[in-house]
């Protein structure tokens, strides 16, 4: 188990979490925060005013403040507010909803950074810690993530007897919601199923959020290994920490290498330019950096409408055409074939 478990600084409040969702049956996951992703950036990757935000989702038929103030990230541009585009915003407004999203969404709330603005009360930049610390200290540490472990009476429990929240009660609607979230991810089928590529997208989602955050001079691979490792973002993958920690470091190197939140402004990655010239390191690539990149190219290269069209045959020809567009319109990479292998391998700590 890793031990950088963060320190709370402050007490908790109960905050909007209380509101009545109205996200429909847990079948749906988190379809409905996927929907309000889209509509508040209007399907595009750009900052958005979080005033406008707000509007468009209010217009929309949602009820603002959980994905405002629980799952995006807010930050100023020249003292206004905005919600930025992240891993999370990326990858509802460039696919269709389904598992992967949904488990990044709780992701992103067990993570509990999204950021500040103006008219923000002490506490919101994280807004959801003490869920966070449910996972921490009730749930991390158990071979398997049972329903009955996550139970709305077991999360009222330990928010009972924390004795950490200020302003009033209301832990039971904090423990109903927080539980109904949990079962719109499948909490207990995080470490049963064998896609790990949302293992990558929580750590880009992860290292975007603390990079917005800190603004760090020294960005780079040994930034990004060292912040993960400092947050404890292992510990929230439960029994799927070990997994999780193997992959950690990949993800982080293919981070660095897609320039980290840059890559959202249209920076194509030198990994991805190398694959245009040597496509067929496709098969030495572990599964994880395959499946992200094969995804990246789908985005970027392949229209939207045909996603759903496109898994359902087999796509070789266009991954072939995006490889073909990539490699006309690339400058030569910095890294070779071997070089790239070396990135994306799993590491010895003894290396």
């Amino acid at each position: 188990m890793t031990s950088n478990k963060p320190q709370r600084e402050s007490p908790w409040r109960i905050g909007s979490f209380t509101k009545n969702f109205s996200w429909g049956s847990v079948d749906n996951g988190f379809k409905r925060l996927h929907h309000a992703i889209n509509v508040g950036f209007k399907r595009d990757l750009k900052p958005v005013p979080r005033e406008l935000f707000w509007e468009r989702l209010e217009r929309g038929g949602f009820v603002p403040h959980i994905p405002s103030n629980f799952f995006v990230f807010n930050g100023t541009i020249d003292r206004e507010n905005y919600i930025f585009p992240d891993e999370l915003v990326f990858k509802a407004l460039s696919s269709e909803h389904d598992r992967s999203f949904d488990k990044l969404a709780l992701f992103t709330l067990l993570l509990s950074e999204v950021g500040k603005w103006k008219g923000a009360r002490s506490g919101q930049s994280q807004p959801s810690e003490w869920a966070r610390y449910f996972i921490l200290e009730r749930l991390q540490g158990k071979d398997t993530w049972a329903p009955t472990h996550y139970s709305a009476n077991e999360i009222e429990k330990f928010l009972s007897e924390t004795n950490r929240f200020e302003g009033g009660s209301g832990t039971r609607k904090l423990a109903t919601n927080l539980a109904y979230f949990f079962s719109l991810a499948r909490l207990d089928q995080f470490a049963e199923e064998d896609n790990l590529s949302w293992i990558t997208d929580s750590v880009f989602l992860a290292l975007d959020r603390y990079f917005m955050i800190k603004k760090p001079e020294n960005f780079g691979v040994e930034w990004a290994i060292d912040t993960l490792a400092e947050n404890g973002i292992a510990d929230l993958a439960g029994p799927f920490e070990e997994t999780f920690l193997t992959y950690e470091a990949i993800s982080a190197r293919l981070y660095t290498e897609s320039k980290g939140v840059d890559r959202l402004k249209g920076t194509t990655s030198t990994v991805i330019g190398v694959l245009s010239r040597e496509p067929l390191l496709y098969k030495e690539l572990p599964a994880i950096v395959g499946n992200w990149l094969k995804n990246r190219l789908f985005v970027e290269f392949v229209d939207k409408d045909r996603l759903e069209q496109l898994k359902s045959f087999n796509a070789e020809q266009f991954y072939d055409k995006a490889i073909e567009k990539l490699h006309n319109s690339l400058p030569k990479p910095t890294l070779n074939g071997n070089e790239l292998i070396a990135l994306v391998r799993p590491q010895d700590d003894s290396d």
